[in-house]
């Protein structure tokens, strides 16, 4: 079973391996398969069941693309265990989400009602997916599609900001090179693909008088590794924010309250200091681009999340992958 939880150190789902009808199976921490998830509430997930109440209101669903190996993928939301009637449409449409970008679903369209939900990752270009069915694509040429898990209704009517992160790699030809498991993680191959999907409640907990945030880790060649912030002022030294951050961990729970708009100075200089021995370090304006935010969406009491995703730190860009990069989101009310 799967576990959707918001508590110290998790905040994301815990994934066993199930058979899905595109052969995807699933990996320690990314969803990957037909499984099933079972809600469970930050208050009680934290410390053995005390611990702060997360405030409920609009559910709201957060989807950022981190497929390392494609320029932009679609997903398809469709009926679970029903399967697909037909009718499903990829999602955003055939241009697709581009990598590191983020979006948020339409609840009252984009998924299917009062049921699970299976989610699929597609890739191709888009002459091959305009006007075809999610059902159609399965076997349409040159399209890749792979199962990477499946929500539970209840999360999508919970009252929480749900983020959703695919990540990992969609394989194919030409996509192979000696630094493969580092762009894609450990045991990827082009014809054993590993894309996945990181899922999880983001924590709507704030102050008033500080910047909430919260870090999610989304970088499948990178099983874990510290992660620091410092202002956007010369030579500042960074803070260790999570020490030991993992595939899927969105941290700190509660968030990360110890600085305000004001102690950040130039916000857009502000930087993320990411992964072991040499750290790679990118700017908060960055993060802040690839999510369609601005600097002044940097308010104290608002939260926001900032995603890793792409290669390991320090690995350049290549023919067929991304760096690392950043996306922030908006934890939304």
């Amino acid at each position: 079973m799967l576990a959707l939880a918001c508590g110290e150190g998790s905040s994301r789902l815990a994934v066993t391996d199930v058979a899905s009808s595109t052969g995807a199976s699933g990996g320690s921490l990314g969803m990957g398969g037909a499984g099933s998830v079972q809600a469970t509430d930050a208050s009680t997930a934290a410390s053995g069941g005390a611990g702060p109440v997360e405030p409920l209101g609009e559910t709201r669903v957060t989807v950022v693309n981190g497929v390392v190996d494609e320029p932009a993928t679609r997903l398809c939301f469709l009926p679970y265990p029903a399967g697909p009637s037909g009718t499903e449409q990829v999602w955003p449409s055939a241009d697709g989400l581009p990598f590191a970008r983020a979006a948020s679903l339409d609840l009252t369209k984009d998924v299917p009602p009062s049921t699970d939900v299976e989610v699929r990752v597609v890739a191709g270009t888009k002459s091959a997916i305009a006007g075809k069915s999610c059902a159609a694509l399965v076997d349409a040429p040159g399209v890749r599609t792979r199962s990477v898990g499946v929500l539970p209704a209840g999360a999508l009517s919970s009252g929480r900001s749900v983020l959703l992160v695919t990540h990992g790699c969609m394989g194919g030809a030409g996509h192979t090179d000696p630094l493969e498991s580092l762009v894609c993680g450990t045991g990827y191959t082009n014809d054993a693909p590993n894309a996945a999907l990181a899922a999880g409640y983001l924590s709507r907990l704030a102050s008033p008088d500080k910047v909430p945030m919260q870090f999610v880790h989304a970088v499948a060649a990178m099983s874990t590794g510290p992660l620091a912030l410092a202002p956007g002022v010369e030579n500042a030294s960074p803070s260790v924010v999570v020490s030991e951050w993992s595939l899927g961990a969105i941290l700190p729970y509660p968030p990360y309250l110890e600085r305000s708009r004001v102690d950040l100075v130039d916000v857009g200089e502000a930087t993320l200091h990411i992964g072991p021995g040499s750290p790679a370090v990118v700017k908060l304006g960055e993060a802040l681009t690839n999510g369609g935010l601005a600097e002044s969406d940097v308010v104290d009491g608002e939260g926001l999340a900032f995603v890793a995703l792409g290669a390991m730190p320090n690995i350049p860009k290549g023919a067929w992958w991304s760096a690392l990069t950043v996306t922030a989101v908006a934890i939304l009310p």
